[in-house]
């Protein structure tokens, strides 16, 4: 789903619709949420832990082509 979606969002900014690539990035939440049910992300095995994590920094560089998340304060 990231790599349908990365290229939506890049083209969407470059088109300066940010609510529309808020909206793509969105969508990627029910695939996080599963990720993060179904995988251990920090398991022994360097190697896979290493690609699990390079999986998840992806998707917060392109969400930080949209917005500083950390910006916001609850």
């Amino acid at each position: 789903k990231y790599l349908e979606t990365k290229p939506r969002v890049e083209q969407a900014l470059a088109s300066q619709k940010f609510a529309e690539a808020m909206l793509l990035l969105a969508g990627l939440r029910p695939e996080v949420d599963l990720f993060f049910d179904a995988v251990m992300v920090m398991v022994e095995e360097e190697e896979l832990k290493a690609a699990r994590l390079g999986i998840l920094k992806s998707i917060a560089k392109l969400c930080q082509k949209v917005a500083d998340f950390s910006k916001i304060v609850g």
